[in-house]
């Protein structure tokens, strides 16, 4: 959905270009919806291509069945920009954090449920809030009991 219009236009050209259709226009939506579906699926599998190689070689090294044109401008306005390269590093931090909470030698064991809940349940509704060692205590029991001593 965050494709920019300038993006879609290019695409749109590309299809009515190869396709003719009399009510071509009238299907402008349906189709780029599913043009995002596969291109979001296909790009994934060809952005393993870019991985700590130099620009020079992810551009000689093109997949099959991809034109030269349409790689070049996939590499250069797409995995390059700075929109993206923004979102790989957020990944890059999200499989960094869920190996550190693996790690972990206690973990709060109350699923999704928010902490301020709990702090609500246990007193904080009645204007009394609880203290961390409580606050730590429900959020890591098992019937009353510590899960890891």
């Amino acid at each position: 959905m965050d494709i920019e219009e300038h993006k879609l236009e290019h695409m749109w050209a590309a299809v009515s270009e190869k396709f003719d259709c009399n009510d071509m226009n009238d299907q402008r939506d349906n189709v780029l919806q599913h043009m995002r579906k596969l291109w979001n699926s296909w790009r994934g599998s060809l952005h393993k291509n870019l991985k700590s190689k130099s620009l020079r070689d992810v551009l000689k090294e093109m997949p099959k069945r991809v034109d030269k044109i349409d790689w070049e401008w996939l590499v250069k306005e797409h995995f390059l920009s700075d929109k993206f390269k923004c979102w790989v590093v957020n990944q890059d931090a999200s499989t960094r954090n869920s190996v550190n909470r693996s790690k972990l030698c206690m973990p709060h064991r109350t699923g999704s449920k928010p902490i301020r809940d709990i702090i609500y349940e246990v007193g904080g509704k009645d204007g009394n809030p609880p203290n961390m060692a409580t606050i730590f205590f429900e959020t890591r029991k098992k019937e009353n009991e510590l899960v890891e001593p």
